[in-house]
């Protein structure tokens, strides 16, 4: 069964600061909503807390770059219409 402990070495192992709500939110993720994310075609024989490390990192990325082009945006904006 998962376990966040694992979750949390694995984070540290990897050196990427992955914040509690991510975590949270795989943590309350299905097995089956876990395998959508990651595009599993056979799910059965699969390391769920491996699996649920990539989604958490994945997820992290997202929001950094979700993050990262809003700022760019944002810029773009202000220096094209001002403030």
């Amino acid at each position: 069964m998962y376990n966040r402990g694992m979750l949390n070495k694995s984070k540290e192992l990897n050196n990427m600061e992955i914040k509690k709500s991510i975590l949270d939110k795989v943590e309350s993720m299905s097995n089956q909503e876990v395998a959508d994310y990651l595009k599993m075609k056979n799910p059965k024989k699969v390391c769920w807390e491996l699996a649920r490390q990539r989604v958490a990192e994945g997820l992290q990325n997202k929001e950094e770059l979700d993050r990262k082009f809003d700022d760019v945006f944002r810029r773009i904006i202000l220096k094209t219409f001002g403030s």
